[in-house]
């Protein structure tokens, strides 16, 4: 019984001792902590309202080509967070970059952070500034602000032929030229497609490098490029950029008539121009079209009509038919493709959905 008691009390002294113990580990963990809210207070000032800027020059480092330029205003608010606001001292405006140095109760940076780019305005606005938290551990900061000058960049630029578009694209021309308004850089670029029977879906797709040497890419859907045709682009530069890589990327690629079907697909537009002024001229399109179904020579517009079926029958044309009756007419010419263009009152806007597989146009006087 007495061994109990013994074993009893030996078990109340050891939990003594570890509360003891714990108690003194929690007391040196609050002292710990006073000692750093001590130093951050010390290093953050007091916290003031995010609405009155304060200029902490001591705590930021301007590009020498800004000073007496700018104004960089800093504030620290409850979170705590950091407040940066930049104003132009002239009447001139300035695109600057932010960088920030989080730094812990020691003075060592624990952090690198790059805010952006921001315009530092005679009058204030909602992108001349920006603010964060502090990051966990962070007790203290350095900013640094870079001025983003394009105008003395010196651009470099690459085209990169892709085995992809290898005898299909070619680079014509590619040029960089500074927009002294927009105050960046441009890349003109013209393309051609050098096949004689595929149009082609593409993107250009680009690689940049900024100013720190960080990379990202970029690619943009191009209008549809059809044999022989070419194709000219401009793409505006990041104020960033000083470096660039471009190529191209075949998205689509589909069988195209060739470049005299598109010429006669032109003329077919006259045709229906011509229509036009003769519904406004008759109140009708009857006298389009002859009585055997060609088109009407005979007519205030007939030597044009003949003009325009010569040139359809020199790029190859070939079986115009003409239709029309009062407010409806349709005219059909056959393709060297073998398709079949078709023009009427209610024919697409966009001309190549006016290409049917097979002859369509018929004493109905409609092309569907």
């Amino acid at each position: 019984m007495k061994e109990k008691y013994l074993w009893t009390i030996c078990g109340i002294i050891v939990l003594v001792i570890i509360g003891v113990l714990f108690l003194k580990s929690v007391s040196k963990e609050i002292a710990e902590k006073g000692k750093i809210l001590e130093t951050f207070e010390k290093s953050a000032a007091s916290i003031i309202p995010s609405t009155d800027f304060v200029k902490y020059s001591e705590k930021v480092d301007i590009d020498p080509r800004l000073k007496g330029k700018i104004e960089v205003q800093v504030s620290e608010a409850e979170g705590p967070k950091l407040l940066v606001v930049f104003k132009s001292l002239s009447e001139e405006g300035y695109k600057v970059k932010l960088y920030i140095d989080w730094k812990d109760t020691e003075g060592k940076i624990i952090e690198k952070e790059k805010w952006g780019l921001y315009d530092a305005l005679p009058t204030i606005t909602d992108d001349s500034g920006d603010k964060r938290y502090f990051p966990e551990g962070a007790y203290d900061y350095q900013i640094r602000v870079k001025l983003i000058d394009p105008a003395s960049y010196i651009i470099k630029g690459n085209y990169k032929e892709t085995s992809e578009v290898k005898g299909k694209i070619v680079l014509l021309k590619r040029e960089n030229s500074y927009n002294d308004q927009e105050k960046q850089w441009n890349v003109k670029y013209s393309l051609k497609n050098i096949t004689q029977n595929e149009a082609f879906s593409l993107s250009s797709c680009w690689e940049f490098w900024d100013v720190d040497g960080e990379s990202y890419e970029h690619c943009s859907e191009l209008p549809t490029i059809h044999p022989e045709d070419e194709l000219t682009e401009i793409q505006p530069l990041d104020h960033e950029v000083i470096k660039y890589e471009l190529s191209f990327e075949i998205k689509e690629s589909s069988p195209s008539h060739p470049k005299t079907d598109r010429k006669i697909i032109e003329k077919g537009r006259r045709i229906r121009t011509i229509a036009e002024l003769i519904y406004s001229d008759k109140e009708g399109y009857s006298q389009l079209c002859s009585q055997d179904n060609r088109l009407n020579f005979t007519s205030q517009y007939g030597e044009e009509l003949k003009q325009i079926r010569d040139e359809i029958y020199r790029f190859g044309g070939k079986d115009i038919k003409c239709y029309a009756k009062g407010e409806e007419y349709c005219v059909e010419v056959k393709l060297n493709s073998g398709k079949y263009y078709c023009a009427s009152p209610k024919a697409s806007s966009e001309e190549e959905e006016n290409v049917f597989p097979t002859s369509v146009c018929s004493s109905r006087y409609k092309c569907r």
